[in-house]
């Protein structure tokens, strides 16, 4: 029995580069669905966010579960198996295992120390669990790994002061626009990204901002943390050009923000897309003149967070080794055992 990943990040490829292979939460369900009677993958759990997109299996013939794998990844995108295995670099047991306890703990964030990915890689376990895919391999491996995350956090000060890729972004609208008080500011998305950014918006003390959401909903139960205004989803693609700044985090296949949103006497300068894939078309930026920032863009922005946090990450690297130590001597024991 093997353990690999499969997988691509912001750091060895662009953001519109990895956006194909991206699942969203609600596709997961059903490309798990294509390996419930597989003979090479036994378990198997995907961690697809903003800026990654990796997959962990256990499997009984590593060579099988990888093509397998692929194979199955491109028919459901309908794109070229090249493509796929052109970006998915393989890792080893030990290389996957070392990778994913970084992962848990945000070392290997695009925010040094974020909060967010530790959330985010319970969650990808918790969904692989709800639907049967997991093994005890697997759910050995990622159990020590959010475990790891959590020590990481309570011992060092990793993530101490520390940004998401959302605060980023409004990190990214008080350079871009040194009066950004006096713009007014719509949200559109309310789940963990657009909270985020609301949040940040918030603490500055806006005071012009609205929210809007698919399921409105959500959006009012977001402004109850202040008083702001929220209309619903259809208004608000009705209305885009009123906006001087839009904030977009949804999650959708193709651009929600394209030009024809947008007419001469639309207000709309700076878009800080949170999306992946992208939420505004970049044709925006020669039809409407716009600034638009994407998660890639805001690079930048988050790397100057690296050198406050030196000494935290070489605390926190330490742990990962003992507790990737700990992980191994338990996968030895366990092929030891097997063969007694």
């Amino acid at each position: 029995m093997g353990f690999f990943c499969l997988g691509v990040d912001y750091k060895i490829a662009q953001i519109k580069d990895i956006e194909p292979l991206i699942l969203s939460k609600s596709q997961i369900p059903d490309f798990y669905s294509k390996f419930k009677n597989s003979q090479s993958i036994q378990g198997l759990i995907i961690l697809s966010t903003c800026n990654r997109f990796e997959c962990y299996i256990s499997a009984s013939n590593d060579a099988d579960a990888e093509n397998e794998f692929l194979d199955t990844l491109a028919s459901f995108h309908s794109i070229a198996p090249s493509y796929v295995q052109s970006l998915l670099k393989k890792l080893t047991e030990l290389e996957s295992i070392h990778h994913l306890f970084n992962v848990s703990s945000g070392i290997h964030s695009m925010v040094i120390g974020e909060d967010e990915i530790l959330a985010q890689v319970k969650g990808a376990y918790a969904l692989a669990q709800s639907h049967g895919i997991t093994d005890s391999i697997a759910n050995k491996i990622f159990q020590m790994a959010i475990a790891c995350g959590k020590r990481v956090r309570t011992e060092t000060t990793i993530n101490h002061g520390s940004y998401s890729v959302s605060s980023i972004g409004i990190e990214a609208i008080r350079q871009e626009c040194l009066d950004y008080f006096g713009r007014n500011i719509l949200i559109l998305g309310c789940g963990i990204m657009g909270s985020r950014a609301f949040k940040k918006l918030n603490a500055l003390g806006h005071p012009s901002i609205t929210l809007t959401n698919r399921t409105l909903q959500r959006a009012y139960d977001l402004a109850q943390e202040d008083d702001c205004q929220v209309i619903p989803f259809e208004k608000a693609l009705q209305t885009m050009g009123h906006y001087d700044i839009i904030v977009s985090a949804v999650t959708v296949t193709d651009p929600i923000l394209i030009s024809s949103l947008f007419d001469q006497s639309s207000r709309t300068s700076l878009v800080i897309d949170l999306g992946v894939p992208r939420n505004a078309d970049p044709q925006l930026m020669v039809d409407q003149n716009m600034t638009i920032y994407t998660v890639s863009d805001l690079q930048e922005v988050a790397a100057k967070s690296m050198t406050r946090r030196e000494g935290a990450i070489i605390h926190a690297q330490q742990i990962v080794l003992e507790d990737v130590a700990k992980m191994t001597e338990w996968a030895e024991n366990r092929q030891k055992f097997a063969h007694v």
